[in-house]
């Protein structure tokens, strides 16, 4: 479930849907080059051959365009903008530079914690483009299966081979490489067992010639045979035909690509055809030595060739010898009515399903929750559930007392509410604990163990003590917290050009740091002025840990020292 969950995400939905777009891209391909081939003559094979190409070639890119396109419009658009501030008319005693942002500024999005859930239908099950992408990729996995497999037959031939020893036949190959000008070095291995010459291997191509061919006929039988295997290595085909398995493997389920792909392999044939042709001698002749070895072929049934990268629906022996004695003869790309009126209703169908399918994702897109809707969802969910409790300790739940109270500089009392914050360090773990409406003198309910008070008020600056040693259950009285008036510090908020930051989104919000380390106190979330400037009253002097969040650039954190 977890992998239908993956395959349910957006890119892959995408993908499904540029890949069922190849169902009708594919089938206009294979029309137009129906039409094309039925102008272009059998001597024009690499015409043909190359015009194949071509259209397996618009099939892929025309499934890879698809995908962009899909990619590209499904995105809303992004607020990359940086907001630029006035110039600076203030002092600061800190400046802080916010990085540019490296992802996407999303401001209607989801709150933060919020993960993006995998795409499900309405009944909650996976939807359906997930099952279709785990079909194709099981498709693909036994595609590239069978490529392995054929790879492994053309090892095993070439490892069972053995060198050609015959002097009059190594001439005769030489000569024939010589003719087709092929540079590079070609191993020539007789193979017990074989039926039919054949090329075999990707980066060292092997020809492979049978046994019997060899010590049963004169070289003027089977020299043309061994000119059409040249051709496909003087072509490099078998790189091509390596590209092709790629392609047939990921378009498997695709039945215009593997016509498409029939096709070329059928202009291939016939490329080398007219290649041994032309290194040998009359076109009749060859066609002769064609003839010959399809009965052979045909007195021995089964003995078809197996071999790596291996030519299959290849075409057939009249179709070749008219090639190759009918100048005019225009071969046609076959394609029988029932394939033909099964293709048309596939696309036509599909057509009519993805527009269907658009009409009703705008329908749900318009109807879809707002940002504040779904977390209000979210909430209400939530609020099924109980809260998740850590429980503490057994030896600290008897927590201890601190009892003190609260007094300005020259002595004097501190009427006003206070907000106190403890934060308590055992063995164990550590506890920061909010006190809210705390009036001197105090009364304080702690965790044992290393105990620091801090105190915060709208009037004085921020004051702490500690640390205190508090036992379970114990009580520590007499605390004294002096606060002081403080000064007003002023940080500045630029931009790495080192303009001011002063839009009203900015925020700045942290805590400040003990002299023992201990961040524990919170910092209201305040803004800054136009200039960039963020004004603290009643600061303390010490070291802040600042959060700073503004439009278009990563959220940064910053620790700052405050001075007088």
């Amino acid at each position: 479930m977890q992998l239908l969950q993956f395959l349910a995400e957006p890119i892959w939905q995408k993908l499904v849907f540029a890949l069922l777009h190849t169902l009708w891209q594919a089938p206009l391909v294979a029309a137009a080059l129906y039409l094309l081939l039925r102008l272009i003559p059998a001597k024009r094979a690499e015409l043909r051959y190359a015009l194949c190409l071509g259209g397996l070639t618009a099939v892929v890119m025309g499934g890879l365009v698809t995908w962009a396109i899909l990619n590209q419009y499904s995105g809303g658009e992004t607020d990359g903008t940086v907001v630029q501030g006035s110039p600076p008319a203030v002092a600061a005693t800190t400046a802080i530079t916010a990085p540019p942002s490296t992802s996407t500024h999303d401001p209607a999005g989801s709150p933060p914690g919020m993960s993006k859930q995998p795409a499900r239908s309405s009944n909650g099950s996976v939807s359906w483009t997930a099952a279709f992408a785990s079909c194709w990729l099981t498709g693909v996995g036994v595609m590239l299966v069978r490529a392995m497999l054929l790879v492994t037959g053309a090892r095993r031939l070439r490892h069972d081979g053995q060198p050609l020893s015959d002097p009059t036949i190594v001439q005769a190959f030489e000569q024939l490489r010589s003719r087709f000008r092929i540079r590079r070095s070609v191993r020539v291995l007789v193979v017990d067992g074989l039926h039919s010459p054949a090329v075999a291997g990707v980066i060292w191509p092997t020809l492979l010639l049978p046994m019997a061919m060899v010590a049963g006929m004169q070289p003027e039988a089977w020299l043309p045979l061994l000119a059409h295997e040249l051709a496909h290595i003087r072509r490099y085909d078998y790189l091509v035909n390596l590209g092709q398995l790629l392609i047939e493997a990921i378009l498997f389920f695709n039945p215009a690509v593997w016509r498409i792909s029939r096709q070329i392999r059928i202009e291939r044939e016939a490329c080398c055809d007219l290649l041994a042709v032309s290194a040998t001698g009359e076109p009749a002749g060859y066609t002769r030595v064609l003839a010959d070895w399809a009965e052979r072929l045909l007195v021995h049934p089964g003995l078809a060739p197996t071999i790596a990268f291996a030519e299959g629906d290849t075409p057939s022996l009249l179709d070749r010898a008219k090639r190759l004695l009918l100048p005019g003869y225009r071969p046609q790309m076959r394609v029988s009515w029932i394939v033909f009126g099964i293709a048309l209703l596939v696309g036509a169908g599909l057509l009519t399903v993805l527009w269907k399918g658009t009409e009703v994702a705008v329908i749900l897109a318009a109807n879809a929750l707002t940002p504040q809707e779904r977390i209000d969802r979210i909430l209400e969910a939530q609020n099924q559930y109980a809260p998740i409790v850590v429980e503490k300790p057994d030896d600290l739940k008897n927590e201890a007392t601190l009892e003190g109270t609260v007094v300005t500089s020259d002595g004097s009392a501190v009427h006003d509410e206070l907000h106190v914050h403890t934060y308590s360090v055992n063995a164990k773990s550590s506890y920061c604990k909010a006190h809210s409406r705390i009036h001197s003198p105090f009364s304080l309910s702690v965790t044992p163990g290393t105990v620091w008070i801090r105190v915060d008020s709208l009037d004085y600056a921020s004051a702490s003590v500690g640390p205190f040693r508090a036992e379970p259950g114990g009580l520590l009285e007499d605390i004294k917290i002096v606060l002081e008036p403080g000064f007003t510090g002023r940080i500045r908020l630029t931009d790495p050009d080192g303009t001011p930051l002063g839009d009203e989104d900015t925020s700045v919000r942290g805590s400040m740091r003990t002299t023992d380390g201990v961040y524990c106190s919170g910092i209201r979330e305040r803004a800054p002025g136009p200039d960039g400037v963020v004004v603290f009253k009643h600061a303390g002097e010490g070291a802040y840990s600042l959060t700073v969040d503004a439009p278009g650039f990563e959220t940064s954190e910053r620790e700052v020292q405050l001075k007088p």
